[in-house]
């Protein structure tokens, strides 16, 4: 019987903590761009202003979404990268078999006949990963991509 109540007790406290974590998150605004905070019940959620994307509307999505470099495919994407970095978009062309700034440069994915995962390019604020013949790209926490 000790054990249970013990064990009940125990799952309150921790279930507080979370709460008192949850309710804190917002106040050390990890919504960039003055953008909006929103407690949800495990976490939080940015509603970013338009024009940004991403988790924490890190993401300048304003080319993106305005100017459509990279037209409107179903197979393409346009990966927006964070307001500044030196390239703030990709094109990712035919579901990742090709990649370019723009649909008229467009170039062939260097993953073509790449066999397992293998990096591409690493730097201090990305890197590009090949897993077979698809492209991954990623941005460090913290980077300038």
């Amino acid at each position: 019987m000790a054990k249970v109540l013990n064990k009940n007790v125990q799952e309150i406290f921790t279930t507080v903590k979370r709460h008192d974590d949850v309710n804190t998150i917002c106040v050390s605004q990890p919504c960039l761009n003055n953008d909006q905070c929103v407690i949800t019940d495990f976490s939080h959620q940015c509603q970013c202003a338009s024009g940004f994307d991403g988790r924490n509307c890190e993401l300048d999505a304003r080319i993106c979404h305005t100017q459509q470099p990279c037209g409107q495919s179903s197979s393409t994407r346009c990966q927006s990268f964070r307001l500044g970095a030196a390239l703030p978009h990709i094109c990712i062309f035919q579901s990742g078999l090709a990649y370019g700034l723009n649909v008229q440069q467009v170039q062939p994915n260097s993953c073509q006949g790449v066999d397992g995962p293998r990096a591409l390019t690493v730097t201090n604020n990305g890197f590009i990963l090949c897993d077979g013949e698809r492209m991954f790209i990623e941005l460090c926490p913290g980077g300038t991509i």
